[in-house]
C-alpha cells in the first residue's frame, strides 16, 4: 500500500514523512495533476518537490464506495 515513489497517475495520494526536512514525521495529502509535460504534485497548497527535503511514503487515497449522507439542518 505504501510506496517511496513519487506518484506518477493523477489523484490524490497520503504522504507521511518529512515535509521541507522537518526532523518529525507527520501526514499530508498530496494532489498530482497533468501539465503539458508530465505531471505536477501539490502539498500544502505549494508545488512539492523533493528537492524541498520531503522525505516519505505515498499511498493513494481510496474515495468511499458511496457518496457520505448529506449533514442535518442545524448542524452547522
Amino acid at each position: 500500500m505504501w510506496t517511496k515513489e513519487l506518484p506518477t497517475e493523477p489523484g490524490w495520494y497520503w504522504f507521511y514523512g518529512h515535509k521541507y526536512g522537518d526532523e518529525h514525521k507527520e501526514y499530508g495529502i498530496v494532489k498530482v495533476f497533468e501539465i503539458s509535460n508530465g505531471v505536477a504534485h501539490t502539498i500544502d497548497g505549494q508545488f512539492m518537490f523533493m528537492s524541498d527535503g520531503h522525505d516519505g511514503h505515498f499511498a493513494k487515497v481510496e474515495p468511499p464506495s458511496k457518496p457520505l449522507p448529506p449533514p442535518e439542518e442545524g448542524n452547522g
